[in-house]
């Protein structure tokens, strides 16, 4: 009966965002909320699906509306060592609707650290990659404390390619893991852009865990195409997660961004996650 109702809600949330999607996270907002993903243990339920849904109010020069991202993920947990996963993704940015399609897994170690690939493919192209590839390495440093090497490439029609590499800590506390990365990028005719970024997720209650995180650097959104001395801004996160079944859970979130030299964004995230 549960596997029947999550497929439902995946089905009816993903025809309401083809409706109704108009934008997509920016690379750097995408690596700071999505990055370093906590060293679950082997557990008894084996497939997980997500769905995931950010509206942003967007103001940019004289230009304002919406950017969705709306995203499902599919994973199955093949043993307690392989884990790969499908995920796909509506994307908007005023009114242009792209798509695309990731492929990835995580490989762990019986020393605790594990390695995360994963590769994508724009559809239906008017802002988004032609083609992505990430893969990070994580290795535990001292006790509850891991070193994480990050790196991700990015193709563009455009014939812009970017190149990110991003070193960080990850530190494990009961349920709760706190994280912190420093991203450089290096776009291709452009040049060099930093950013660094903090994030905290908090085991408050057996069912309830909150969220929140910030970042600071240069040409986080990179709208304007304007030399990164010239574009630098912050993100600051936040948001609730609440174990509604053994097997369901809910999330809500927001966010605000800003970069000069004139975007603003103001963000609500809504998601829902199965397990069996």
């Amino acid at each position: 009966m549960k596997k029947c109702i999550c497929f439902f809600i995946l089905f009816l949330l993903t025809a309401v965002s083809a409706a109704f999607a108009t934008d997509q996270k920016t690379v750097a907002e995408e690596q700071i909320k999505k990055k370093a993903a906590p060293l679950e243990q082997p557990a008894k339920e084996k497939l997980f699906l997500s769905t995931d849904y950010d509206y942003g109010w967007v103001h940019l020069g004289s230009q304002t509306g919406s950017w969705t991202v709306f995203t499902n993920t599919v994973a199955y947990e093949m043993n307690k060592f392989f884990t790969p996963y499908l995920e796909q993704n509506v994307l908007g940015r005023f009114g242009h609707i792209d798509y695309s399609t990731n492929v990835g897994s995580y490989l762990k170690f019986q020393d605790s650290s594990y390695i995360h690939s994963e590769i994508g493919f724009g559809e239906n192209i008017t802002y988004i990659y032609n083609f992505q590839a990430t893969l990070e390495y994580v290795h535990k440093l001292i006790d509850k404390c891991f070193w994480l090497a990050g790196s991700k490439y990015l193709n563009y029609r455009a014939g812009s390619d970017v190149y990110i590499v991003y070193p960080g800590l990850i530190y494990y506390f009961g349920d709760s893991y706190i994280t912190a990365f420093y991203d450089n990028s290096f776009t291709e005719g452009r040049g060099m852009a930093k950013w660094g970024s903090v994030k905290g997720n908090f085991a408050l209650t057996d069912r309830l865990s909150a969220w929140l995180g910030a970042a600071y650097g240069q040409r986080m959104y990179d709208i304007e195409l304007l030399p990164s001395s010239q574009q630098y801004g912050y993100i600051a996160f936040c948001g609730l997660n609440y174990k509604i079944t053994e097997w369901l859970s809910a999330k809500s979130g927001f966010s605000y961004s800003r970069e000069k030299p004139d975007f603003i964004k103001r963000s609500l995230e809504a998601g829902l996650t199965c397990k069996f």
